[in-house]
C-alpha cells in the first residue's frame, strides 16, 4: 500500500500548507468568516460583501458560485479517482497503467457489424480483392483503438466508488431556496423528496428540447420527483409572453400540461389566433379561454414572475433548480439524472 500511503501524505501536506494564520485575528473566525476590512475600527466580514454582492448582481453571484462549486467538485472527483485507482492497482500488485490496460477495453461498447462494414466500404478493401472476414480482426483492431477511453474510465471509476465503504463526500453544492407559489404549476407527487423547477421561455428552443428530458425524468424517478413551471419569458421572443398568459388561462381550467406541451409542439407558430386553436384541439372551453387571453387576466402574474426569477438571479432559458442546485442552459440528460441520484443518496432531512 505504498503508493495510498504517498498519496495520503501529499494531501495532507497540501491541506496543511493551505492554512495561513494571520496575526492578531481569531482562527475560528478567520475560518468561518474572514474579516476583509476594518473601517473605523468596525470590522467588515467577507459574508457581508457576498451579501451584498448577490443583492446587487444576484445573476453573477449564483453563476460564480456554481463555476466555483463544479471546478471544486472536479478536483475532488480527481482526488478521489486517483487514490482508488491507486489503491486498486496495489492491492493487485500491479501499476495503474496496466490496471487500466486491463479493466477499460471490458468496459468499451463493442463494435458493431455496422461500423465494421462501414469501415470496409471507406478503405475500399473489396476493390483489392479482400472480404470483409479477412479484414475483420484489422479492422476492429482499429475501431477499437479509435474508441474513447473516456467514458470507460467514468465507468470503471463509478464501479470501484460504488464498491468502496470509506469514502464519504460532504462538499455540498450551493443551493437557493425557490418558494414554489399557489400560481406555480406543478406535477409529480407533493412532498417528493426531489424538487425540479424551471424558469422556461415557451418561445426558447432549448426549453423546447426539455420536453422530453424531463418526461424521461419524471418516468425513470417516479414518485420522488416533482417538477414545478416558473415562466420567464424573454424579451427577445415576442411570442413568448403572451404565450406564459395562454398557458395560464389554460391552468385556470386544469389543463396547464396538455397546453405547455401544445404549445412547444407548435414553438414556430404561437400567435394569438393560433393560441386560441391549440385552446380549442385540447378542449378548453372555449369563450372562457378566449375572455382570458384578450383580457389579460394573467399579465400581472407573468409580470410578478419576471421579477421573482430576477431575485434567484435567473437570466436565460431554461434555468432550472434541483433542490435549489444550478442547471443553466443545454446540458444532457445525464447531468440531470447524476444530480438527482446525487440528491436521493443524501439523508431525507439534508434536503
Amino acid at each position: 500500500m505504498a503508493a495510498v500511503s504517498t498519496l495520503a501524505r501529499r494531501l495532507a501536506f497540501a491541506l496543511l500548507a493551505s492554512v495561513v494564520v494571520t496575526p492578531g485575528v481569531n482562527t475560528e473566525q478567520l475560518a468561518n468568516d474572514p474579516v476583509v476590512a476594518v473601517i473605523d475600527g468596525q470590522a467588515l466580514t467577507l459574508s457581508e460583501v457576498d451579501a451584498r454582492w448577490r443583492e446587487q448582481d444576484a445573476g453573477s453571484f449564483a453563476y460564480l458560485q456554481q463555476e466555483q462549486y463544479e471546478a471544486r467538485r472536479r478536483a475532488l472527483d480527481s482526488i478521489i479517482g486517483a487514490y482508488i485507482l491507486e489503491r486498486e492497482a496495489s492491492r493487485r500488485g500491479i501499476s495503474v497503467p496496466k490496471l487500466l490496460d486491463q479493466e477499460l477495453p471490458k468496459r468499451m461498447p463493442s463494435v458493431s457489424e455496422a461500423e465494421i462494414l462501414e469501415a470496409y466500404t471507406r478503405a475500399g478493401l473489396a476493390a483489392q480483392g479482400v472480404s470483409v472476414d479477412q479484414a475483420r480482426d484489422s479492422l476492429v483492431q482499429v475501431l477499437e483503438k479509435r474508441r474513447s477511453r473516456g467514458d470507460a474510465l467514468s465507468k470503471y471509476l463509478d464501479e470501484l466508488r460504488g464498491a468502496a465503504r470509506n469514502i464519504s463526500i460532504t462538499f455540498d453544492a450551493p443551493r437557493q431556496r425557490i418558494p414554489v407559489l399557489a400560481t406555480d404549476r406543478t406535477t409529480g407527487k407533493t412532498g417528493a423528496r426531489i424538487e425540479v423547477v424551471e424558469f422556461g421561455d415557451f418561445q426558447c428552443p432549448i426549453c423546447r428540447t426539455m420536453v422530453p428530458l424531463l418526461k424521461r425524468l419524471q418516468a425513470e424517478h417516479k414518485d420522488d420527483v416533482r417538477f414545478v413551471w416558473k415562466d420567464f419569458p424573454l424579451d427577445g421572443h415576442p411570442d413568448a409572453r403572451p404565450a406564459a398568459e395562454a398557458a395560464r388561462c389554460a391552468a385556470d381550467q386544469g389543463k396547464f400540461w396538455e397546453y405547455h406541451d401544445k404549445l412547444f409542439d407548435n414553438q414556430q407558430s404561437l400567435g394569438k389566433n393560433r393560441l386560441k386553436d391549440y385552446a380549442k384541439q385540447i378542449k378548453l372551453e372555449p369563450t372562457a379561454f378566449s375572455t382570458c387571453l384578450d383580457k389579460a387576466m394573467h399579465t400581472k402574474d407573468v409580470e410578478s414572475a419576471l421579477l421573482e426569477a430576477a431575485g434567484h438571479g435567473v437570466s436565460a432559458t431554461p434555468t432550472v433548480f434541483i433542490n435549489g442546485r444550478l442547471v443553466v442552459g443545454a446540458v444532457p440528460y445525464e447531468t440531470y439524472d447524476r444530480i438527482i441520484r446525487e440528491e436521493l443518496s443524501r439523508p431525507p432531512e439534508a434536503k
